[in-house]
């Protein structure tokens, strides 16, 4: 399926927007949002948190619906179970994007998301590119490369992975709403079941009880001919 699609326009289209994308963000003239939010602590720790979920396969929608509202480290530790990274990785990002406060919202968390993703790199991206230390670099989450003399090569290449690992969380979550809806079905079916079978039941005893009733009246009237007689 992956192939097949790498070989459509739809493919070429996105490629082709997105290289487009980084080399406007690569000049000289980005604009004030835009280096803003390549030079944001927190929003760039967002985009390392959404790779490392990624990277291990986790659903970052998924990590959204574990936390409360609002959290603290605690609860962002909690959520992020099953994620492959150490404890002070996790304290350092919670750090930089809750600041002094300790404890943030998940609206905030949204909005650094949103930010994120429109500026550092698309959700499921591996490829993350930021400012550090006054220069864009691209950054691998997953083999943890950075490339801070950025060619055109390095930008194909970026993209080419970029795109491939979006689609496969795109993948990934349809195949689990297809599993979902599977368990769903079959839960369904075998609660159909179970009233059929629970209605056949009482309908049996129902049919039952009737037929009690008349070999009754026959036997009464059976005993009151015995009497009479």
């Amino acid at each position: 399926r992956i192939e097949a699609w790498k070989s459509s326009a739809d493919y070429k289209r996105l490629f082709e927007d997105q290289e487009l994308k980084y080399r406007r963000m690569l000049s000289d003239a980005i604009d004030e949002d835009t280096e803003c939010a390549l030079s944001s602590d927190d929003v760039i720790s967002y985009s390392i948190l959404d790779g490392l979920m990624v990277n291990s396969l986790v659903d970052p929608e998924l990590f959204f619906k574990k936390l409360p509202d609002p959290f603290d480290i605690v609860a962002f530790e909690r959520a992020l179970d099953g994620v492959n990274f150490n404890t002070f990785e996790v304290e350092s990002l919670f750090d930089r994007m809750a600041g002094l406060t300790k404890s943030m919202t998940k609206g905030r968390l949204r909005e650094l998301q949103s930010l994120s993703h429109q500026y550092v790199g698309e959700e499921g991206s591996l490829w993350k590119m930021y400012a550090c230390s006054s220069r864009i670099q691209f950054h691998n989450i997953s083999t943890g490369q950075t490339i801070t003399a950025i060619k055109k090569k390095h930008i194909r290449q970026a993209v080419r992975e970029n795109l491939h690992s979006c689609e496969m969380l795109k993948a990934r979550r349809t195949f689990a709403e297809m599993k979902q809806q599977a368990y769903r079905s079959m839960w369904e079916q075998h609660a159909a079941k179970t009233i059929q079978y629970m209605y056949r039941l009482w309908k049996g005893r129902q049919q039952i009880k009737r037929k009690l009733w008349i070999v009754d009246r026959l036997r009464l009237k059976k005993r009151e001919k015995e009497t009479k007689a």
